[in-house]
């Protein structure tokens, strides 16, 4: 087996947010580092506590429980979901992390071995247990390891 060159990321739920919601002039970012793990057979994650809220989000800018439900799924296609634990909620309660969800999140990643998590507001995860990183550092990151977009041909051939 080859080792995959892509870091395992988790997404924060403003990265989820600005991909499905196509909010400027954040999702181009967001769009890539998606594109770019899938190509490389690295899906992106989110933690399963994050779907509700992204959910929740999603509904209240569409008004529409069928086109956020599209929506989901769509993002469902290309990330996958990680569980989050009861050994994560309650771990997180210790965290020294002002946020309670990013808390929950950063032990979400702690216990899935993620590389990365990729978020807007790395400054939320300064006290973290896994290092935080922007889309922008984390697209840099993959240029620097000399990975870029996987083209295809017109014919589904890469």
């Amino acid at each position: 087996m080859v080792d995959n060159p892509i870091p395992k990321v988790l997404l924060d739920t403003n990265v989820v947010i600005d991909y499905l919601l196509e909010r400027e002039p954040f999702v181009d970012d967001a769009e890539e580092v998606i594109r770019y793990t899938v190509d490389y057979e690295s899906n992106p994650a989110m933690s399963a506590s994050a779907v509700t809220d992204v959910f929740y989000v999603i509904s209240r800018y569409t008004k529409s429980r069928d086109a956020s439900i599209k929506l989901l799924d769509k993002l469902l296609f290309y990330v996958r979901v990680v569980d989050t634990l009861a050994n994560d909620v309650y771990c997180a309660l210790g965290s020294d992390m002002e946020d309670y969800e990013d808390a929950v999140v950063a032990q979400v990643a702690l216990s899935g071995r993620f590389d990365y998590i990729v978020t807007r507001n790395t400054r939320d995860y300064k006290y973290g247990p896994v290092p935080a990183i922007t889309p922008k550092e984390l697209l840099a990151k993959l240029d620097e390891l000399g990975i870029g977009p996987i083209r295809y041909s017109g014919d589904g051939e890469r």
